[in-house]
């Protein structure tokens, strides 16, 4: 991020907030050549050494296998073309980089493209083609590569904990006891490649770009003294998101949002620091650029499910209306893009008048925040109950979808006054909301609202294609596996 002009006088930060410093900054740049080539390795990072050594490897494999070195070098050259276009090899933080199995998943996408052309296109052995052999090479390779990955950790972990080599400087984002947990674990597991050298307590104004962090905290970001942001789990993750994504606005360090591993969804690809899931958060781009894919998306994945689900659509209708009467749709105003109310759809799953009803059942509410559900709600129906509990009630919001007030995958809409999110959880309306999303795929309603707001601040910082059809296909195991009111 840019230097923080001089002309401005640096925020006064009376405690309980601001900028401490708990550690020595590890040496950097002093790693010994074989220590820094292990770490590149085990880290698949871009780099020219390092993909030349997996080309080696899997030219060894499958010449092997084989028996035939054109084999070999073809595969080789499949194998890395094929990696570099599927993102494997990228600067990674060392959340995403703990144990030797974390490379396991990642090696999938290439070795299957592999594979795929070895079935395509196999090799001649002895004047014929062996199909059972290219698969076996492509397993081969993969299994090959994950071995590497796994006998380095060894080495890279002994280096870490044992020497003190290799680590990277780390700032805590959060407040004083979840930050201070951080640290303890930082410190408790060095091969974990992290040593906090500070931890910053933001200022509820740390959610705007001007707030007292970028004054605090830029200087130490853009003069290279911290490699990585860790955003602690806890109640001030609020304010802690709003200063990481101002920092992370123009690159830099990696940003990362810690989590408890025990309140989320398992995901094998996300990082994890002991009992803290890891969601690293890249850096920002400008979402408005990122747009119109999003929309095709939407509207195709939105004309697809209606046709698909247009039968089962027509018998939630007419379950809802047989058993209740009219209405069947329910709409309620909702916080969309940019703060603007939006009507959504439902099928009615309550009464009639549940709406008046919340006050005097708001002594009942499960949920923290702006969040409102009830464990055992007495406004609903018992077909609304099936249909909330298969999510049938929410088919009428691809209406939404492509009416281009919804998108498929996106923050929650919430049914309040836009004036009362907070600055940091007002960035969540610079999208148009979700049908599905981090929060719903996550945990849901086993979530906090702190956890909610961080979690799709998260989701904006690092929204790709590949993400939303990645949450898409989590939702449904989501679904099946969804505790607590609905």
């Amino acid at each position: 991020m840019p230097a923080v002009a001089t002309t401005r006088p640096t925020p006064a930060l009376p405690a309980p907030w601001g900028l401490r410093r708990v550690g020595a900054r590890p040496a950097v740049g002093s790693l010994p050549a074989w220590l820094a080539l292990a770490e590149a390795v085990h880290g698949a990072a871009p780099s020219l050494t390092v993909m030349v050594l997996d080309a080696a490897v899997a030219g060894v494999v499958a010449w092997t296998v084989h028996g035939v070195r054109r084999g070999g070098t073809q595969a080789a050259t499949v194998f890395v073309v094929a990696a570099i276009l599927c993102g494997l090899y990228r600067h990674r933080s060392r959340t995403e980089t703990v144990g030797g199995a974390w490379y396991a998943l990642r090696v999938l996408p290439p070795v299957a493209v592999l594979a795929a052309i070895a079935w395509v296109a196999p090799p001649v052995v002895s004047g014929r083609p062996v199909v059972a052999m290219s698969l076996a090479s492509a397993a081969a390779v993969g299994a090959a590569l994950v071995s590497v990955r796994a006998a380095l950790w060894p080495l890279v972990r002994w280096a870490r904990r044992d020497c003190g080599l290799g680590l990277r400087p780390a700032l805590v984002v959060g407040g004083e006891a979840d930050s201070a947990r951080v640290v303890r674990l930082l410190g408790a597991h060095p091969e974990w490649g992290l040593a906090a050298v500070a931890v910053y307590r933001p200022h509820p104004d740390d959610a705007q770009l001007d707030g007292p962090a970028a004054a605090t905290v830029g200087p130490l970001l853009t003069r290279g003294e911290v490699a990585e942001v860790l955003v602690a789990p806890g109640p001030a993750g609020e304010a802690a998101m709003g200063a990481c994504l101002s920092w992370a606005r123009r690159g830099g360090p990696h940003h990362t949002l810690l989590l408890p591993r025990r309140r989320l969804a398992a995901d094998p690809l996300r990082g994890r620091l002991g009992d803290l899931a890891a969601l690293r958060l890249t850096d920002l781009h400008d979402l408005r650029r990122r747009r119109p894919a999003k929309r095709v998306l939407d509207v195709a994945g939105a004309l697809f499910l209606l046709g698909l689900l247009a039968p089962v659509a027509a018998a939630v209708a007419l379950a809802v209306r047989l058993e209740d009467g009219h209405p069947v749709v329910y709409r309620q105003a909702r916080v969309g893009r940019g703060g603007r109310l939006f009507t959504i759809f439902k099928f009615r799953s309550m009464v009639v008048g549940a709406d008046e009803l919340v006050g005097a059942l708001a002594a009942g509410n499960a949920c923290t925040g702006l969040l409102f559900k009830l464990e055992r709600d007495p406004r609903v129906s018992r077909v609304g109950a099936v249909i909330r509990r298969l999510a049938a009630d929410e088919l009428p919001q691809l209406v939404n979808v492509l009416r281009g007030e919804m998108s498929l995958v996106g923050p929650r809409p919430l049914p309040v006054d836009p004036a009362t999110f907070s600055p940091a959880a007002a960035r969540r309306h610079c999208v148009v909301p979700g049908l599905t999303g981090a929060w719903q795929v996550e945990g849901g309603n086993r979530l906090t609202y702190d956890e909610m707001v961080q979690l799709d601040l998260a989701y904006l910082a690092g929204w790709t294609v590949t993400r939303d059809l990645w949450l898409i296909a989590r939702t449904p195991f989501a679904l099946a596996a969804r505790r607590g009111p609905c």
